[in-house]
């Protein structure tokens, strides 16, 4: 794992650029980086992450505003954000760890269209550790080789709660 600074991760991003298709769609329609499913959604590890750990609860379907969910599916993808907290709360035992749910409506460098939940463990208490900088790439971000990002994800399943349905790779 090594962390890059911000314009290093956006230069990196722009050839992952997917023309008119929606990344995060990609992103869960690809058969391996998933930590956890339900019907609505699935849990994945942030490949540029603010911080170890970072993991994204994405919407199975391409919605881009919350108004646009109907109750039962927005209290899923709240449902796998909770069940990945505490796997995360288990895995790093950080001091605080965030929960923001995203999407922006027009395509943004360092998000994308589509409706998603961040869920990012800090593990300190200072001033790097407020919101504000966390989600803005200020400290850095984080990129896991395949690896890495492998047994990471391998080792999140495998603390995912008992009650969840983890992934079975």
């Amino acid at each position: 794992m090594r962390s890059v600074d911000k314009a290093v991760a956006l230069a990196l991003l722009e050839p992952q650029s997917t023309g008119d298709a929606c990344l995060a769609c990609a992103l869960v329609a690809a058969a391996g980086a998933k930590i956890a499913e339900s019907e609505h959604g699935v849990v994945m590890l942030n490949r540029f992450g603010a911080r170890e750990g970072h993991l994204l609860v994405v919407a199975r379907r391409h919605v881009e505003h919350i108004h646009e969910l109907p109750w039962p599916v927005y209290a899923d993808l709240q449902q796998l954000a909770f069940h990945a907290v505490h796997a995360l709360q288990a895995r790093y035992q950080p001091a605080r760890i965030y929960t923001a749910v995203f999407g922006s409506a027009t395509p943004r460098p360092m998000s994308y269209p589509h409706l998603h939940v961040h869920v990012v463990p800090v593990a300190d208490a200072s001033e790097r550790a407020r919101s504000t900088r966390v989600f803005s790439w200020s400290d850095g971000v984080v990129l896991y080789d395949d690896d890495e990002a492998e047994a990471l994800t391998a080792q999140l399943r495998s603390l995912w709660p008992v009650i969840a349905r983890p992934c079975a790779r």
